[in-house]
């Protein structure tokens, strides 16, 4: 009998990163484009990323919903995210920056339970977007 061997945590990382970033990319998509949002210009949601207020290096946070939005690659790459405006525009949504920064900060026990814990909800609540739920 043959064991089926365990995916990598990279492997489950760039699965799940992708998973999400489609997810948030979608979600605040209308007719297929979305704005930035630190600039507002709006562009083909493809060639938008999943931005992050705080570095997605923080695995806490890095798939929370408040702490990201999508962002134009030039914005998100060239300007390095905006962080500025990000946290400002966040704040006038009434997101509390100062609470995601402590959840920044705590220690994720298993990466491979969040992981998979993303692939699976995310999975779903992109099946639902394009069920129009």
């Amino acid at each position: 009998m043959k064991i089926k061997k365990r995916p990598s945590l990279k492997t489950l990382r760039k699965k799940a990163d992708k998973i999400f970033s489609e997810w948030r990319r979608r979600k605040d998509a209308v007719n297929g484009r979305v704005k930035c949002y630190t600039c507002s210009v709006a562009h083909p949601r493809q060639k938008m990323d999943c931005g992050h207020f705080l570095s997605r290096t923080l695995l806490a946070v890095r798939y929370s919903e408040d702490n990201t939005r999508p962002q134009d690659k030039y914005c998100n790459l060239f300007r390095h995210g905006e962080q500025y405006i990000f946290g400002k525009n966040l704040e006038a949504e009434g997101v509390d920056t100062k609470k995601l920064l402590r959840e920044s900060k705590k220690k994720v026990k298993d990466p491979r339970q969040l992981y998979e814990d993303v692939i699976e909800k995310y999975t779903k609540k992109l099946q639902d977007l394009n069920e129009g739920k």
